[in-house]
């Protein structure tokens, strides 16, 4: 599982590669995400974090990420649901330090 790493303050975003797993001519019809697997959206927050899907229906979903607790590492969850009813689960992990 990757882990990226973020100050506090800052907006970032995280692409979710489909490429190596996605079948050809599939399409993504739905994306949403979660935090610490707590409730999935398209918007959620946990522990001063906010995360948010956007492009939820494009082959390249991004996932913007803000805020945070320093010295708090998050497991972010993204599911994705294909045309063909494939559901695909992305997980990472984001830690926050403030520097």
């Amino acid at each position: 599982m990757d882990t990226f790493r973020k100050q506090p303050t800052e907006r970032l975003d995280y692409g979710v590669k489909t490429s190596t797993w996605m079948v050809s001519g599939d399409s993504i019809t739905d994306t949403k995400v979660s935090i610490d697997d707590g409730a999935l959206g398209l918007s959620v927050t946990a522990n001063g974090l906010l995360a948010e899907v956007a492009g939820g229906n494009t082959n390249y979903p991004q996932i913007w990420v803000e805020n945070g607790t320093d010295a708090v590492t998050y497991k972010l969850s993204v599911v994705m649901t294909m045309v063909s009813g494939r559901v695909k689960e992305h997980n990472f992990k984001v830690k926050v330090k403030d520097i």
